[in-house]
């Protein structure tokens, strides 16, 4: 038996006509397949496509499909224009979508397995070069790709189970005033879009380089610490070292590149700081696990991950960033990145935690405010990301060079899959390598003297 013939392609056309002729369906089927569930690869461009405008809201019929797939210059590779109308007129009745998307995910699941336990059987028999941890962690990615529509597809529960978790969600959001049902990530504005972040959600925190996408991230990861959460921030950039000067700035206000310039010496005050701040992060630090290694796969990401939820229970991980793991072998770039963030999508829902994955926006993406578009392989990531946030530095619209300086930031929620988008700002303390709150008055809450 092959991949072949473990496919329904009535089944896929019936899904998608489904969607093109009532748009509310769209979100029931976004629940059980993905783009990549489709047998047929054109089905997969029609259902990313279709997805795609629905999360921007748009309207949702054959006319504006095939617009919106020429202008994005997939209108071939989706069968052409005849075909998109075609598949409304396929559809018998949209009410039995949710039936024939559990079939079309079915079949996914045996072709991935398929594939999983061929991959298994290259890695074991020594057909393929690598450390052996190497091999474990890309033998239980291709496993865990395979068989996480199963363990995430519960059974029914009665309405009365779990009430101390939905109690304990009502009395935080009253304590905070924000409609809360996820982790708080500290930042009132954005929170009060978000709601915080939601386990199995993916969020992606993307910006041009300087915008300080890295900082907000640790910042994020060290909020949940402070609350006695545990962490896992894998940082393919930074070294550990790094993250200790900028943890260590943050807790002591100490312009972070006083640290290691010599500018403490002789300097009682920046030095009692510095005690200070060593202090809480030998004290507080202790659930911010940190990985620096630098070289990481999906499959050594998944391993890791695992492992530590295991033992340490943490309630975030957060990968710095996306573009910096090791892709598949014999992939095309985009191809691999889309692997990948499929893989942490499928990671997410598994651990049941949130993962924030940092970005790198495009080139064209280096003037002005962000857009969706100028994400990396964006096609990928907007399918599988939950969240969007893009970081807007306007002082760099104006070719500002102020590696140091302090400002606003403009943190952008260009998509929520969960709820609604919005804009807030943040006063980024670059010497500090912090993010703060706003005050009304529209300045920071709080801070500490400059050492210099």
């Amino acid at each position: 038996m092959t991949e072949s013939d473990q496919q329904n392609l009535e089944a896929e056309e019936n899904v998608l006509g489904s969607m093109l002729l009532n748009a509310p369906t769209i979100d029931l089927v976004q629940e059980i397949v993905t783009a990549d569930d489709f047998y047929s690869i054109k089905h997969g461009v029609v259902f990313r496509a279709l997805c795609g405008m629905h999360d921007r809201e748009l309207p949702v019929d054959p006319v504006s499909l095939a617009d919106e797939l020429t202008k994005l210059g997939q209108i071939e590779n989706a069968g052409g224009i005849g075909r998109i109308h075609e598949l409304a007129a396929l559809v018998p009745a949209f009410s039995n979508a949710r039936h024939h998307a559990k079939i079309v995910s079915d079949l996914a699941i045996r072709r991935r397995l398929m594939r999983a336990g061929q991959r298994i059987i290259d890695l074991g028999g020594g057909g393929v070069p690598g450390e052996l941890s190497e091999l474990l962690g890309e033998a239980e990615a291709a496993l865990s790709s395979a068989t996480l529509s199963l363990t995430t597809d519960n059974d029914a529960v009665p309405l009365s189970d779990d009430m101390a978790s939905f109690t304990a969600t009502v009395r935080e959001a009253a304590r905070t005033g924000i409609a809360a049902s996820g982790a708080l990530t500290g930042y009132f504005a954005l929170d009060g879009i978000l709601g915080g972040l939601h386990p199995q959600q993916l969020i992606v925190v993307a910006a041009r380089t300087g915008a300080g996408k890295s900082t907000l991230a640790l910042n994020i990861s060290e909020n949940f610490v402070d609350r006695g959460e545990a962490t896992l921030f894998i940082s393919l950039e930074m070294s550990d070292r790094e993250l200790k000067q900028k943890a260590v700035a943050r807790l002591g206000q100490i312009n972070s590149r006083a640290l290691l310039d010599g500018s403490m010496h002789g300097n009682k005050k920046m030095q009692l700081r510095y005690a200070g701040a060593e202090a809480k992060v030998i004290e507080g630090r202790t659930k911010l696990y940190i990985d620096d290694f630098g070289s990481r796969t999906i499959g050594q990401i998944t391993t890791m991950a695992i492992k530590h939820h295991r033992v340490n229970d943490i309630k975030l991980l957060v990968v710095d960033y996306l573009q910096l793991v090791t892709p598949p072998k014999a992939e095309r770039h985009n191809l691999a990145i889309g692997e990948i963030s499929r893989g942490l999508k499928q990671l997410a829902k598994r651990l049941n935690i949130p993962i924030i994955a940092v970005c790198q926006l495009s080139r064209e993406g280096a003037k002005g405010k962000p857009e969706l578009y100028h994400l990396k392989e964006s096609s990928s990531l907007e399918q599988d990301a939950d969240v969007v946030i893009l970081l807007h530095d306007p002082s760099e619209d104006n070719d500002a060079d102020d590696t140091q300086g302090d400002g606003s930031i403009n943190v952008i929620v260009a998509k929520n899959r969960a709820g609604e988008r919005g804009e807030v700002k943040l006063d980024y303390m670059k010497r500090y390598s912090e993010f703060r709150n706003r005050s009304a008055t529209g300045t920071h809450t709080d801070g500490g003297d400059d050492d210099e």
